[in-house]
């Protein structure tokens, strides 16, 4: 029996050991392990991290995603020790919440949930009086218009780009062009590279090392 079979018999991907870490709008997650159960020539789809919500207080389901990323793809009988991913945060409405990380794979229409690990401790959002919600509103201009606008309205650059479809441009993209724009942190680009491939501009912007405006600046640079 492998070394995966005995952790995990019949669980075809797992997560364990997670934990978390939220500092104003970042989030560290940690996860001790992510493994692939399945034969040794499966290679999963791509599978994404996902921190994820669920309302408490409603009588109906509400499950909210908190933040993102997505780490490749995995062979069978393979894994991934001592994980972590710090990334952009955006806090649920006002409520009481369960948290959980969650495991998903991309099946060719959508990321299919596949396994998932809720964490004991309930997370309470309060609401704000006005004078903090003025001064949220003055200081935090960058991280509203993310949480508020759609995908397309909320990067603007070149025409080529400016639909709101920039990943599909890095999706594609040769390894070497990328490695070669200047002005980019380094180790940004070979996490993009990694991550790849990016169902929209949102997700490039939860790459550790970018955010809007490194990414506006990106899609400048490969598009002239």
């Amino acid at each position: 029996m492998s070394f995966l079979e005995q952790i995990n018999q019949g669980v075809e991907l797992s997560i364990q050991g997670c934990g978390y870490k939220i500092e104003n709008d970042r989030v560290m997650i940690s996860a001790d392990f992510i493994g692939s159960n399945r034969d040794e020539l499966n290679m999963s789809g791509t599978i994404q991290i996902a921190f994820s919500a669920q309302n408490q207080q409603n009588r109906e389901p509400q499950n909210l995603l908190l933040a993102s990323t997505t780490i490749g793809e995995l062979r069978g009988q393979h894994f991934l020790s001592d994980c972590s991913y710090d990334l952009l945060f955006q806090h649920p409405p006002t409520g009481t919440w369960q948290l959980s990380l969650q495991l998903r794979e991309w099946d060719g229409l959508e990321y299919a949930l596949i396994d998932e690990v809720f964490f004991d401790l309930l997370y309470q959002t309060q609401a704000m009086s006005d004078a903090a919600a003025i001064y949220s509103n003055e200081h935090t201009t960058d991280l509203r218009e993310l949480q508020t606008t759609s995908p397309k309205e909320s990067i603007t650059h070149t025409e080529s780009v400016g639909s709101g479809d920039g990943h599909r441009l890095i999706n594609k993209i040769k390894k070497a062009e990328l490695r070669a724009v200047k002005g980019i942190p380094k180790k940004a680009l070979e996490r993009i590279i990694t991550e790849r491939p990016f169902q929209s501009e949102r997700a490039i912007v939860n790459v550790k090392g970018m955010g809007p405006k490194m990414l506006k600046k990106l899609l400048e640079k490969l598009s002239n």
